[in-house]
């Protein structure tokens, strides 16, 4: 599974508070949240293995995402460490 991120406020929304913002955060790092529309899976098939959306068709994600999608989460990971978008 890959999850891709948005930034997130670093303080609680009004009305709310987080118990240690900083709990399993390397010293430095941004605080994330999750976007709905960047969680992808990797499938077992009967050829190997594939990403799927969770909330949309990868063929409908930017075309880079789904340039082979026989390479699975780690073929995409590499591409977006090549193109200097993950960590």
């Amino acid at each position: 599974m890959l999850v891709l991120g948005d930034a997130a406020a670093e303080v609680a929304p009004p009305g709310g508070r987080y118990a240690d913002d900083n709990a399993g955060r390397p010293p430095g790092a941004r605080l994330i949240r999750p976007n709905p529309g960047g969680l992808l899976f990797e499938s077992a098939t009967t050829t190997g293995k594939t990403v799927i959306g969770a909330y949309e068709k990868i063929e409908d994600m930017p075309e880079a995402w789904h340039t082979d999608p026989a390479a699975g989460i780690d073929g995409l990971t590499a591409r977006l460490k090549a193109a200097g978008i993950a960590a």
